[in-house]
This record gives C-alpha cells, sequence and structure tokens, in this order.
C-alpha cells in the first residue's frame, strides 16, 4: 500500500471468494505481493491497480490488474523464469526473480498462473484450485 501511495498509485481491491486455498500460507502471501510489486513498478504514475479474489470454477482467483505496457504474448512464458528481464524493463531496480518467485510458489502448490492483456496493462489471474491430497 505505502509504495503504491508515493506513486500515486490506487489499489482498488474486492474479494467475493471466500473459498479456502490449500497451501503456504508464507509462500503465497509473498506469491501475491511480488505481482503486486511488479503491477506497482509498471503502472504509470497517478493509475489504479485492480486486486480482486474471485470465484474459479475449482477454486480462488487471485487477480491483479495494472494499466502499464503490458507483456506481450510472446513473453508471457519467460517472465515467469528466473533472472529474465524484458528489455523494456531494464531500466527499473530488481533481479528478475519477482515473477520467478511467484512461478515457483505456483508450481509448488499444483496451481496455475495465467497473464492476459489488460488493454492497456497487464492481467494475472493466481488460479488457486487445489490438486493436492487431503
Amino acid at each position: 500500500g505505502p509504495i503504491a501511495e508515493n506513486a500515486g498509485i490506487e489499489i482498488a481491491g474486492a474479494a467475493p471468494s471466500s473459498r479456502p486455498v490449500k497451501g503456504d500460507r508464507d509462500l503465497l502471501v509473498e506469491a501475491v505481493a511480488n505481482v503486486l510489486d511488479n503491477a506497482i513498478k509498471f503502472a504509470p504514475a497517478e493509475s489504479r491497480i485492480d486486486f480482486a479474489v474471485l470465484d474459479g470454477p475449482d477454486g480462488p482467483i487471485v487477480r491483479v490488474r495494472d494499466r502499464g505496457p503490458g507483456i506481450p504474448q510472446e513473453e508471457r512464458a519467460q517472465v515467469l523464469k528466473r533472472f529474465y528481464r524484458a528489455d523494456k524493463s531494464r531500466h527499473l531496480p530488481g533481479s528478475g526473480l519477482g515473477l520467478g518467485v511467484v512461478s515457483a510458489v505456483m508450481n509448488l502448490h499444483r496451481f496455475r498462473i495465467a497473464i492476459g492483456d489488460g488493454e492497456p496493462g497487464c492481467i494475472f489471474d493466481l488460479i488457486c484450485a487445489n490438486q493436492l491430497a487431503d
């Protein structure tokens, strides 16, 4: 919140889903924080980031949408790899680990990530469909 506020970015949120998720709370919070941090880095000043927890068909979906430049479709798989930095992000601080961590946490939980076009911006869906045995 304070980082977004300093950049003049509003985070608007909604959480209509109350379905539970099985997983490591700390790792999942870190994954969501990394996606939000990434959205803040790329969102233009005085814009808004939408954050929602939605009911998906198989479990909750955490959705983060920014109004930044977006991620070209051909780079979407690449941005989830450790140390990958797109040309348009090389001037920004960071090591290229944030989305790699998100990918690792989601894979550990057997959850999925979907990256879409926000027109403008980017939509990250963290799809928390539990596939783990009880």
